[in-house]
C-alpha cells in the first residue's frame, strides 16, 4: 500500500466535495494523477480519529453533511470495515464516465480495476498506467484537443505539490496546463504550516503568470480547512493532522457554493475538536473568491 495517510482530515476534505461535485457537473471524463488503492482497511489511528472517523460519529449534527454522497459512501464503506479512496469515489460517483488513474503502485492500480469491475464499470472505459502521473498527464493534455478538454475533469493529489517527478514537471504545472485549455481541474495540496501554504500560494501565483493564465477567466477558487493549532503555529507532532486546501478552476458557481456549503459545516462539526494532547484543534475554513489574488489567505 503506498498511500499512508488515508482517512485523516485531508482525505475528508478532499474526498467530500469531490463526491458531491463529480454528479452536479455530470463528469463524462475524469482523470486522476496520484490514485493510490480504491479502498482501504480503516484501522483506527490519533489521525483517523481526528480524520474520517471524527467526520463519521458527527456527520449527522449537520444536514449538508448527512445527506452527503461522501457520507454514505464511508458509511457503507466502513460498514465493512474499508476507507473509500477517490478512484472508488469516482468510479461510484461519474458513473459512465471514461477514467484514467495513474499511480507508480502496481497493486494499487489493480485495485480499482477489481472495484470497476465489481461496479460494472466497462472495460474500455477504464485506462490504468503505472507511471509517473504528472508526466502522463501532461502528455495526455498535449494530445488532448481543446475542445474534448472542456468535457475533462483533472483530479490531481501529489503528497508535495511543488515536488517536480522525474520527467521535471509538477502538479502545479498539471494544474496550469489543464486550466489554460479549458479542463476543470483540481488540485488538492496539504501544509503543516501556513508559511508552507504561502510558498505554495506564491507558486501558484508565478506559475499561472508565466503561463499567461487570467484568474478571473479561469474561474479560480481556493477553499481550505485548517487546525486551529496550525494557525497557532504549533505543528503537530505526527506531522499527519494538517491544513489542506483545493485550488479549483472552471468549477462552475454552482459546485463552488456546493463546496463551500460543506466546507462551512465541516468546521462545524469540528467547534470543540482537540487533539490527544488536548491541543485546541477546531477547524478554520477560509475560502479565496473566483478571480481574487492568491496571495496569503485565511
Amino acid at each position: 500500500m503506498a498511500n499512508r495517510h488515508f482517512a485523516e482530515i485531508g482525505d475528508v476534505w478532499k474526498h467530500l466535495p469531490l463526491a458531491e461535485v463529480l454528479p452536479l457537473l455530470a463528469v463524462k471524463v475524469y482523470w486522476e494523477s496520484h490514485s493510490g488503492s480504491a479502498s482501504y482497511a480503516l484501522e483506527p489511528s490519533a489521525a483517523r480519529r481526528y480524520g474520517a472517523l471524527r467526520f463519521r460519529e458527527r456527520a449527522g449534527a449537520s444536514p449538508d453533511l448527512a445527506r452527503s454522497r461522501y457520507a454514505a459512501l464511508l458509511a457503507e464503506c466502513s460498514a465493512c470495515g474499508r476507507y473509500p479512496g477517490s478512484p472508488l469515489i469516482a468510479l461510484s460517483c461519474a458513473p459512465g464516465a471514461e477514467f484514467l488513474f495513474c499511480d507508480t503502485d502496481p497493486a494499487s492500480l489493480e485495485s480499482i480495476r477489481a472495484e470497476a469491475l465489481a461496479l460494472g464499470a466497462p472495460p474500455a472505459r477504464l485506462r490504468t498506467v503505472a507511471a509517473d502521473g504528472m508526466q502522463t498527464l501532461a502528455a495526455e493534455l498535449d494530445a488532448l484537443p481543446d475542445e474534448r478538454a472542456r468535457s475533462l475533469f483533472v483530479f490531481l493529489d501529489p503528497y508535495r505539490p511543488l515536488e517536480p517527478g522525474p520527467s521535471g514537471i509538477t502538479a502545479l504545472d498539471v494544474f496550469w496546463q489543464a486550466t489554460t485549455k479549458g479542463a476543470r481541474a483540481v488540485l488538492w495540496y496539504g501544509f503543516g504550516n501556513l508559511a508552507f501554504r504561502d510558498t505554495f500560494l506564491r507558486a501558484v501565483r508565478d506559475a499561472g503568470g508565466a503561463c499567461g493564465a487570467d484568474a478571473a477567466s479561469c474561474g479560480l477558487w481556493r477553499a481550505e480547512v485548517t487546525p486551529e493549532f496550525v494557525h497557532a503555529g504549533i505543528e503537530d507532532s505526527t506531522g499527519r493532522n494538517i491544513g489542506a486546501g483545493l485550488l479549483c478552476s472552471h468549477l462552475g458557481e454552482r459546485a463552488v457554493a456546493t463546496c463551500r456549503r460543506l466546507g462551512r459545516a465541516l468546521a462545524d462539526i469540528y467547534a470543540d475538536a482537540a487533539l490527544a494532547d488536548g491541543t485546541p484543534a477546531a477547524l478554520r475554513f477560509g475560502e479565496s473568491a473566483p478571480g481574487l489574488p492568491f496571495d496569503g489567505g485565511p
